[in-house]
């Protein structure tokens, strides 16, 4: 049997920049071989494998590991009859169906970034003289635990409030309740909201 063995490569991202990364690929969860690995037929199967146990291989490519990700590689082989030229197949998968986990170690840097999710009201057409709280959902995006004040503006009728967040960890959402608003300006009208964290490392979703 021929095997050809073709590289595929892919750039991952880390979920936060790390400091001294150490990066090595898993075999339980990654789909695609090595180039050491050779076909070899079961008893009484017709179909050839590399892994008995359904193991993957893939490795960081030198040269391009920085704090924010990584290249990896790993294989995939086209078979062909020996013979007579005949395609078998690709083992473990096609090129495009390639599945690459890997574990990265190192120090976490701190990244400061919360925004603002949704604003949940006033949204939509909202009956003359209605009197109620704004509110909106915030996210903290970041690895650090912080606090922030989050400010709402409707320059209609000149409301504009601010409220303080405090110890707000990594990953939660939170909702934040404003002052009383009434509706008493007829007309379309936008609400602003926004969060207001010192040195916020990405300003774009506050």
């Amino acid at each position: 049997m021929l095997v050809t063995f073709y590289e595929v490569r892919k750039r991952v991202n880390f979920p936060f920049p790390v400091d001294e990364p150490w990066v090595w690929g898993r075999s339980i969860g990654t789909r695609g071989c090595s180039k050491g690995d050779r076909p070899y037929k079961l008893p009484g199967v017709t179909h050839y494998r590399f892994f008995q146990y359904e193991e993957g291989w893939c490795e960081p490519v030198e040269g391009t590991l920085s704090p924010t990700g990584v290249t990896l590689r790993t294989y995939v082989c086209e078979m062909r009859s020996l013979s007579s030229g005949r395609y078998l197949g690709w083992w473990p998968c096609r090129p495009e169906s390639v599945v690459f986990a890997y574990s990265v170690h190192g120090k976490e840097r701190p990244v400061r970034d919360v925004g603002v999710e949704l604003i949940w009201w006033p949204a939509g057409r909202i009956p003359y003289g209605t009197r109620d709280n704004p509110r909106c959902r915030v996210c903290n995006y970041g690895n650090q635990t912080v606090s922030y004040y989050v400010r709402l503006r409707i320059p209609a009728n000149s409301y504009d409030e601010r409220v303080w967040v405090s110890n707000h960890p990594p990953n939660e959402i939170r909702w934040v309740w404003f002052p009383p608003w009434e509706a008493n300006c007829v007309g379309d009208h936008v609400v602003r909201c926004s969060t207001e964290l010192l040195d916020d490392q990405n300003p774009n979703n506050d």
